[in-house]
């Protein structure tokens, strides 16, 4: 009798050994089971982050003006490019093009491309500041154009810069002169400057009483040439600058 007993007593200790190896092994396996789970929801959460935090609507409709300052009867080209929420360039649809101080398009209204892209030219009728407005899959943008007579009095303009060459996100001094036809300098000409890739700490102001005008330009993060363009009394000066 007391052997069986042992006998006994040792298979249920064994059973209770292999009881507790299955419940730790179905443990493991739930708690693998359920991180998994919570790894898959993390993972869909964050892809529905991306869709909400998509392209936004001044993304969607990008708009590229060749010049926003000009004269009477001189072109001006814009280039449009129409993208969805997602950034996907979209084909074929209406782009539409309107002018609050008259001039002609060369279309007023056109389809993008297998891009996703159309090319317009606009040439003014009228001096003064105008507002092309441009419309496209919901969303319109506007740009704003100063133009000046085409028969004002042609007076020499001329633009300098500190140094024709500058490193990356660097400055320079950009000065313009402005005179008559006798090379004296006019007091308080109005001065406008613009540049493709750089920034211009001021892009408008009037000249010194000694026909100057000074602002600072920076140049882009990325090697290139730049031009600074500057217009004053109807004439036009320009200067490449080497961004190194």
């Amino acid at each position: 009798m007391l052997i069986e007993g042992n006998i006994l007593r040792r298979v249920k200790l064994h059973q209770s050994g292999k009881d507790l190896i299955l419940f730790v092994l179905i443990f493991l396996c739930t708690v693998f089971i359920i991180g998994c789970k919570d790894g898959d929801s993390s993972h869909s959460y964050t892809s529905s982050l991306i869709g909400m935090n998509g392209y936004s609507q001044d993304e969607q409709l990008s708009v590229q003006a060749s010049h926003q300052v000009c004269f009477v009867g001189n072109s001006v080209s814009f280039a449009v490019t129409c993208r969805n929420n997602a950034g996907s360039l979209l084909k074929d649809v209406e782009v539409l093009f309107n002018s609050d101080n008259g001039g002609t398009f060369s279309d007023s209204s056109v389809r993008t491309n297998d891009l996703g892209t159309v090319g317009v030219t606009f040439i003014p009728t009228n001096a003064g500041t105008t507002k092309i407005s441009i419309a496209a899959n919901g969303i319109n943008k506007d740009i704003t154009l100063q133009v000046y007579p085409s028969n004002e009095v042609t007076k020499p303009c001329y633009i300098y810069v500190s140094s024709d060459s500058v490193k990356t996100a660097k400055i320079l001094t950009v000065q313009v002169f402005v005179c008559n036809s006798s090379g004296t300098g006019i007091k308080d000409a109005e001065v406008n400057l613009q540049c493709n890739y750089g920034s211009l700490s001021s892009t408008k102001g009037n000249t010194d009483e000694f026909g100057w005008y000074s602002t600072v330009y920076t140049a882009p993060d990325e090697v290139g040439v730049d031009v600074i363009t500057a217009m004053a009394q109807g004439s036009v000066a320009s200067v490449n600058v080497s961004v190194q």
